[in-house]
């Protein structure tokens, strides 16, 4: 055997060292880097007949999918591939490239007659797919490749890969998202027995059609190596992270990217798009351009009548797939709740629903109690619901949205209210603007400022179907969109919260005047009560808080050291 079939031999038993000679003898783009050493053998290695390789944008991971393809024609000649592009410019840029690379690689010259003319051609080589030569004849091509909106039905492969097909463009909105993975699911029709689908790409969205793929392998390449709470990550990265921790937060691309370029792609990108497109973090995007997370949600056990005016938090728990913040009532100083009223989202014909949520206000808080849903919100069945929630809370006021229907929701449900005898008021509310924007304005402030308590008992429930309830809605909208096809559930929260807000700080100060005479009523009680107070001067309450300071004689500390002692106290009353 002579020395150029010996390296032949090489070449085709290494993909590795084929696609290294490819990139810096055909492509000039000089030696490949470990990282992408490492994206070939699991190419070539991994055993799963459902791939998916995730990997961060500027990787080259089409350039080594193209002669990943062409690899696989040049060991044998009846395979069959077929390469599923976001679009059909795509499609064609893919087959151009991999005949590119025939043609100027001199050992892979005799797998395309390029000198075939018209009227004797015996193998295709259209802009779409071509054959190579030697195979045996068949009516599928070698290779082919298509738009994912193209027509699929009638083509066989033994490998199907998929090349970037979801892009910013063609998964914006959830029917686009459903569209396209219908074209993916369509995949499987198209695979002869014992062959193999490749996934390869990068999530464009939070909403991600990769975040559902039903039995595919997961391997992800990110830019920077990450913590050991990060899923999916390249065995490769995984076992020099686990040698070496030092490594997290630094480059994995070290051989191409330096951290001044990482840092201008941030900066130029944004930290939202910059942790989905480069570190794969869909979660991490979540956060950033998603802000109704329940990870900001207070959950704990409420009362139905009162409510505690201290609470201490305990850490966050995760109920589901949803983590939230655990509180716990310190059991002192329990107040009847300011208010208490239902919110309705009036829509409720075909599939949306008519949402209506009970809400309570107490010292600057709202706490979240139960709800009702029903698919048709004008049948008397749904009044009827509403109503006897509302007597079963001793709820005080109905809110509506003012402009649905032209007020005839309010009319209607004023009449079956006086049908139960009347004692609840029916207020409305006006939405204006958009509702992507109404929505997040009004929900997030009681977010993120700890203003908003759901009551746990009501929030498993809720959480029960975690695909479809107030919080998978929540979690599905931005300032700018809706990404979920229902919306009635969080809609419903963020009309009670535009109800109350504007009283929700006349509510705090209420409580806190109401809290400060309970607190004067306590001290003085604990004080003419006590038989060691003239001995000790010590009160029931307060540590450091005797006597003696509350007279004045010392500087005091109050009620737990608050400031303000009990002979200031005295002189105010």
């Amino acid at each position: 055997m002579s020395k150029i079939d010996e390296f032949e031999e090489k070449l085709k038993g290494d993909f590795v060292l084929f696609a290294d000679v490819v990139f810096k003898t055909t492509l000039q783009l000089g030696p490949l880097t470990e990282l992408q050493k490492d994206f070939c053998r699991t190419l070539v290695e991994e055993e799963a007949d459902r791939l998916f390789l995730s990997c961060f944008r500027g990787f080259g991971k089409s350039y080594l999918l193209s002669i990943f393809c062409v690899w696989k024609l040049w060991n044998n000649r009846d395979e069959k591939i077929v390469v599923v592009s976001a679009s059909s410019q795509r499609a064609k840029d893919f087959v151009r490239f991999c005949r590119e690379v025939i043609k100027k690689t001199p050992l892979l010259s005799d797998l395309i007659d390029f000198n075939n003319k018209n009227g004797k051609k015996t193998k295709r080589t259209s802009v779409y797919s071509f054959d190579v030569k030697g195979g045996k004849t068949s009516q599928f091509a070698s290779l082919k490749a298509i738009g994912i909106s193209g027509q699929m039905t009638g083509a066989r492969a033994t490998v199907v890969v998929f090349d970037d097909v979801e892009i910013s463009t063609n998964s914006f909105t959830e029917y686009s998202r459903e569209k396209l993975a219908d074209g993916m699911r369509e995949a499987n029709a198209l695979l002869l027995p014992e062959g193999k689908i490749y996934i390869i790409g990068t999530p464009q969205s939070r909403f991600s059609i990769y975040n559902d793929l039903e039995g595919f392998k997961t391997i992800k390449y990110p830019i920077y190596y990450p913590d050991f709470n990060y899923t999916n990550l390249a065995p490769y990265l995984k076992s020099k992270r686990q040698k070496n921790g030092s490594l997290i937060g630094k480059i994995t691309e070290h051989q191409r990217f330096t951290e001044k370029d990482i840092q201008s792609r941030k900066e130029a990108y944004g930290m939202s798009l910059f942790m989905l497109q480069y570190q794969l973090d869909t979660s991490e995007s979540d956060l950033l351009r998603f802000p109704l997370q329940t990870k900001y949600l207070n959950v704990a056990e409420c009362n139905p009548r009162k409510f505690c005016l201290e609470y201490n938090y305990t850490g966050n728990e995760i109920h589901k797939v949803y983590e939230y913040k655990k509180i716990v009532p310190s059991n002192r100083h329990w107040m009847d709740y300011h208010s208490i009223i239902i919110a309705v989202d009036t829509a409720g014909r075909g599939k949306d629903e008519c949402a209506s949520v009970v809400l309570a206000t107490g010292g600057g808080k709202v706490f979240i109690l139960d709800s009702y849903y029903n698919s048709d919100g004008h049948k008397d069945e749904t009044f009827e619901e509403i109503i006897n929630m509302a007597k079963r809370w001793g709820v005080t006021t109905i809110a509506t949205e003012k402009n649905y229907a032209g007020g005839l929701y309010k009319e209607l449900l004023v009449k079956h209210i006086m049908e139960h005898g009347g004692g609840i008021g029916v207020a409305e509310v006006i939405s204006k603007g958009k509702k992507s924007k109404r929505i997040v304005e009004t929900v997030e402030p009681f977010l993120t400022s700890n203003k908003l308590v759901a009551d746990i008992n009501w929030f498993k429930r809720e959480t029960e179907n975690p695909q479809y309830n107030m919080f998978q809605q929540a979690a599905a909208i931005d300032l700018d969109n809706i990404y979920t096809k229902y919306d009635d559930r969080i809609d419903a929260l963020a009309i009670g919260l535009s109800y109350l807000q504007s009283n929700l700080a006349l509510s705090e100060k209420t409580a806190k005047k109401e809290f400060n005479e309970k607190l004067w009523e306590e001290e003085l009680n604990s004080v003419v009560h006590s038989h060691n107070w003239v001995k000790f001067g010590q009160t029931k309450h307060g540590q450091g808080n005797n006597f003696g300071n509350a007279l004045g004689k010392n500087r005091g500390g109050g009620y737990n050291g608050g400031g303000e002692n009990f002979g200031n106290a005295l002189r105010r009353r």
